[in-house]
This record gives structure tokens, sequence and C-alpha cells, in this order.
């Protein structure tokens, strides 16, 4: 059930934000209008022109002629929109929140890098390998390099095609069994997305 009430007040002419308590004519009369749908209240103010020949009596019979129409509206506040994009958030938050939940979990190391090189996440066990490294580049923090790695995987990688390789370490003395893609990321960004398992004991004990 929608309901619309008004009432008129007097605004000081010079500053028709401060109710007036003068004399009719060194006062303006404004009518403020609030609105009332399934709980929730809006309050708005309607200005007569006295350009256009408006009066107070003009404004009321018009917002009359609004709410007895039906020109409101079922939803005059968009709550079902509002309700919609909430809930759309909520599920989101959620998701992201079980995602991270299952990449912390993982025994594989994680990480995304970007089109330029800079870490765009990092999971718990390639922070214990190589430190904090997030919004740096890749080939600086792995391995303490001023220039991009002459064999880098992210120029390999072409849109849709995997990489799978080892990765060797030197600085960190790691052997890393590497798989890696182009993902995509909020809006249409494009990382690689790298999954990472430390082999170096496997791979020493094979050298034996």
């Amino acid at each position: 059930m929608i309901t619309c009430e008004w009432s008129r007040v007097r605004v000081h002419p010079v500053n028709p934000f401060q109710v007036s308590g003068g004399p009719a004519r060194d006062a303006f009369e404004r009518v403020i209008v609030r609105l009332c749908w399934q709980g929730l209240e809006g309050l708005g103010e309607a200005a007569p022109s006295k350009a256009y020949g408006e009066t107070c009596d003009t404004v009321e019979a018009f917002l009359a002629r609004v709410r007895d129409s039906g020109a409101l509206g079922d939803d005059p506040f968009a709550l079902e929109e509002v309700e919609a994009l909430e809930a759309a958030e909520l599920q989101g938050r959620r998701q992201q929140s079980w995602t991270e939940g299952i990449l912390s979990s993982m025994d594989e190391g994680v990480a995304a890098v970007d089109k330029d090189y800079r870490i765009t996440y990092l999971n718990g066990v390639v922070t214990q390998w190589f430190g904090q490294g997030l919004g740096e580049e890749c080939y600086r923090v792995w391995n303490i390099r001023d220039t991009p790695c002459p064999d880098c995987i992210n120029r390999k990688l072409l849109d849709g095609q995997l990489y799978r390789g080892a990765f060797t370490n030197i600085y960190h003395d790691k052997i890393l069994d590497t798989v890696a893609t182009v993902a995509e990321g909020p809006a249409g960004s494009r990382a690689v997305l790298r999954v990472m398992r430390d082999v170096t004991e496997r791979v020493n004990r094979e050298r034996e």
C-alpha cells in the first residue's frame, strides 16, 4: 500500500532551507512530500515556481493526480531491484570466500600474474616460498631480476592455451612443477594463473 502525503512549510526568502516564522509576504511556501511504501519512507521537496504561475495549491493538485492515478507504480523505491542486487552481492562474497578457502587449503602454490608481470594473487604456500610480493613484478620477487625472464611463462602463453613444465628457481633453490593458463579476472582483465607443486626433494632423489 502506497501512501503519499504532503505538508506546506514557509521558508525564508533568502535561505530557502530555513523555515520562516515571519509574515507571509516575507516568506515562500514549499511543499514537503512524504512517500511511504512497505515500511520505507522517502522525503522530497516540491517548490512552486512563480515564473510559471505555480502555487502550493497547484503543486498539491498535481501530487494528488499522481497518487490517485497509480503513476507511482508498484515499486516506487525499486525495492525488488535493490533486494536482487543485495542478494547477488552476498552470493558473490560467499563465492569469493569459498574460493579463497579452497586456494588457501591447497598444498600447491597458486599465483596470478597480469600482463604487466605484476603479481595479483598469492596463496599462503607461495608466500611461504617467496615471501610477500603482491603488486610487485614477478621477476623481481621470484628470480631477483630487473627485467622479465628470457623464458617467461607469460610470453609463452596464448589465449586459452595451457603450459605445463618444470620451473627451476635457482635463487630460492626450488624446482616447481608448474601448470599455467590465461584466466579472465574482474572487469575483463586477463592474468596468467599458475599452480605450482614443489618437487625439489623428488627430483634431487632421482638424481642421486
